[in-house]
């Protein structure tokens, strides 16, 4: 009988007698399950290689600077001192592109305060569609004595507060037909009202005044922005994504709908002067506003009341929930996103609730025992140290999306994004070239980690961003990476189980390259495009064009690691049954 495949063997190097593990990918797993994040190691002076080395103890190097100043004469740093902002932060230029960095080493003492800006410096709008109660449908609105609906009268006097303290901030009064919007129940009139608060709150007004006209200058224009609800026709085939290209143009159509109920509802109105903005108002501004809202916008509860409990833990004070919200925080959505792993900060909103914002003492209060930081208001702070200026604040927008997800709502794909999934094979009867009722067919994920930690493929010295490549690979042939706490490292396979593990190896290798093989250039081509791109030698590069290219240029950078993942797990399974054919088997010596 041939020699069964097990984890002893997987892990034992030839001539030795103890197994020798490698480190492996699995510690990294079980850190950030724990929360267990590693503090990055002190370097040279302010963490910044050295530009010359010091001919004496005396001489102190002159660090390289790795992020460009684009706040040179201060003028954001003095517009969010004007906001009433609490900041550590400057805005430049780093590897990512325009983002927020520390003005200083923070964060090593524990959890600091990068940002806090108050909440009416921001836009906060209900969102989604409102629930509807039985006082509704009974006629009386939001005016029941009930708990139900003096909640829901509670939590809209809180947006109407949040409201009203943004117009007395800015200088500016909202239309009459955004406000009527902002107070439907509908969910697509809150959208609608949340994107024509946008443009209001960026066109009118002034600059000395207030704090949105102001910060206009500072948000991109729709030619600098990649979100794909901008995008033409042509800029979205260089996605080479048939189902995302699909997806994007029902945004597009969804948007001409959208517009055009906006022109209906406003020439409708009475009030010349009080439609004057939003019957200016056109596709090409209602499409800038959406991909701003989507970008930009944090979904946060507002509103709501905590319960009351007794000594018993009983409560005895009936809870309001709390109602989602869309906030768009000025300064703060200069942040940039990336995996999670390489996140140094988190976002949070703060002092939201109904008697929070309503208790004008209590926030004056709190302001003044916390140098001026309370009441209502949008927080970043760090996750982790930030060794100096150059260490970019970077933030998680989505930390479950997929690449498609994150092209479609936001305009980018991250290199190395663990939830992305590729092609899965199956089995089942075809009934007009159609598989029926398919059956998925997996790996499983302790056999095959064991065999690229074996291989040296998948452990710690392999750079982060391909470990997560192969996270992905594992994930989509294994259904899921799986537990490396809960691995039994007796396993063992059969000669049957190897030859099916083979079988199945061999299908996701075939499919991926079928995969790669469909796309309409190559990964080197996509490369060579992007780095003409990045020295200016490429005309009519938009930032939709490149966003598109890097994102299929990622996906063709996945396919191949797995490629590569399967073929070595493939040898690693067949090199057991080489060695025993080549001994000719196994049979007692004496």
């Amino acid at each position: 009988a041939r020699r069964p495949r097990s984890r002893a063997m997987a892990t034992m190097p030839s001539g030795t007698c103890a197994p020798s593990f490698a480190p492996s990918l699995s510690r990294e797993l079980r850190d950030r399950r724990r929360g267990g994040a590693r503090h990055p190691r002190l370097g040279s002076f302010r963490g910044s290689p050295i530009a010359k080395s010091s001919p004496s103890p005396f001489q102190v190097a002159v660090p390289k600077r790795q992020t460009t100043d684009v706040d040179d004469a201060g003028a954001f740093r003095d517009l969010m001192e004007r906001a009433g902002v609490k900041h550590r932060v400057r805005l430049a230029s780093g590897t990512r592109g325009r983002g927020l960095f520390p003005s200083g080493p923070v964060g090593w003492g524990g959890s600091a305060v990068l940002l806090s800006v108050p909440l009416d410096v921001c836009i906060v709008a209900p969102f989604g569609d409102a629930e509807t109660t039985i006082a509704d449908e009974l006629g009386f609105g939001n005016e029941s004595s009930g708990s139900a609906g003096r909640g829901a009268t509670e939590t809209k006097d809180t947006y109407l507060i949040l409201r009203t303290a943004w117009e007395k901030r800015n200088g500016v009064t909202l239309p009459g037909d955004i406000t009527c919007l902002l107070d439907s129940k509908s969910g697509d009139d809150r959208e609608l009202a949340i994107a024509l608060w946008v443009l209001f709150a960026t066109r009118t007004g002034s600059a000395e005044k207030s704090i949105w006209r102001a910060y206009q200058a500072w948000l991109p224009t729709p030619d600098e922005m990649p979100s794909l609800l901008l995008a033409s026709d042509k800029e979205l085939e260089q996605l080479q994504d048939v189902v995302l290209k699909k997806q994007a143009q029902g945004l597009h159509a969804e948007m001409h709908k959208i517009h055009k109920k906006a022109a209906d509802l406003f020439a409708a109105g009475n009030d010349a002067s009080d439609n004057a903005f939003t019957k200016s108002i056109t596709l090409d501004d209602l499409r800038w506003a959406f991909a701003l809202v989507a970008s930009r916008g944090v979904a946060s509860p507002i509103g709501g009341s905590a319960s009351v409990f007794d000594a018993g833990g009983a409560s005895n004070s009936p809870t309001s929930p709390p109602q989602f919200a869309a906030i768009l925080t000025p300064f703060f959505d200069m942040a940039n996103s990336d995996d999670v792993s390489l996140c140094t900060s988190v976002k949070s909103v703060r002092g939201t609730q109904d008697e929070d914002v309503r208790n004008a003492a209590r926030i004056v209060l709190e302001k003044g025992l916390n140098n001026g930081v309370g009441g209502p208001r949008v927080v970043l702070e760090t996750a982790k140290g930030l060794q100096n200026e150059d260490s970019e604040i970077v933030i998680s927008y989505d930390p479950d999306a997929q690449n498609a997800e994150l092209m479609l709502r936001y305009g980018f794909s991250l290199r190395g994004n663990r939830n992305e999934r590729l092609p899965g094979v199956s089995s089942g009867e075809l009934e007009n070239g159609n598989v029926k009722n398919p059956i998925p067919k997996r790996c499983r994920p302790e056999v095959m980690r064991a065999a690229l930690e074996t291989a040296g493929v998948m452990t710690e010295d392999v750079d982060a961003t391909e470990r997560r490549r192969l996270i992905c690979a594992v994930a989509s042939a294994c259904d899921g990476f799986g537990n490396p706490d809960d691995d039994d490292d007796d396993w063992e396979l059969s000669v049957v189980e190897v030859e099916g593990e083979v079988a199945i190896a061999v299908e996701f290798r075939a499919t991926w390259q079928k995969a790669v093989a469909s796309f309409e250039t190559s990964l080197a081509q996509d490369e060579a495009v992007l780095t003409a791109a990045k020295t200016n030698s490429l005309p009519g590069a938009t930032p939709r064009v490149l966003a598109a290219i890097e994102y299929r240029a990622e996906r063709k950078r996945v396919l191949e690691t797995g490629i590569n993942a399967m073929g070595t797990y493939i040898e690693w399974l067949e090199a057991d049954e080489e060695e025993e054919d080549a001994s000719g088997g196994f049979e007692d010596q004496e």
